[in-house]
């Protein structure tokens, strides 16, 4: 099943990013097309050798909407698991926490690196992992026996 959020280590805690269609709908109204956004940053981005995002840069998007975007992405997951406690995630905190720690506090690269897994899980989805059961171990039958 695919799934259009993500969650990832944030901040101060580990977040859920989701853009649901009223922060798509604020988002194009103040920086354009979502769909344009991603494939903007999309060709501005990749993966090196060591499997690491790169941030190529020219032709990418500006900081503000990538800002934005991360913005508009915490507000939509309105969660956080912050020292093993959850918390909403409302239009306030959204924007303190990226003000706090993204750029300029931290380089554009991982700005972009986030801002592209959000964008990609909202215009392409994600897969989710199915983690793999282990059979039960078989009990003896009570009606059986055992030698």
């Amino acid at each position: 099943m695919d799934e259009t959020s993500v969650t990832r280590p944030f901040a101060d805690g580990e977040y859920r990013f989701w853009l649901g269609l009223p922060q798509i709908v604020a988002f194009e109204r103040e920086h354009g097309a979502l769909l344009e956004f991603y494939g903007t940053l999309a060709t501005a981005t990749g993966v090196d050798g060591d499997g690491r995002f790169v941030y190529a840069g020219p032709g990418g998007p500006g900081v503000s909407a990538m800002l934005a975007l991360v913005r508009h992405a915490l507000i939509g997951g309105n969660s956080g698991l912050v020292d093993a406690e959850e918390s909403a995630v409302g239009p306030t905190r959204a924007a303190n926490l990226v003000g706090d720690y993204c750029f300029p506090a931290r380089p554009i690269s991982e700005l972009a690196a986030l801002a592209f897994q959000i964008a990609h899980a909202a215009v392409s989805g994600v897969k989710l992992s199915k983690k793999k059961r282990k059979p039960a171990a078989r009990k003896p039958s009570p009606l059986k026996k055992e030698d």
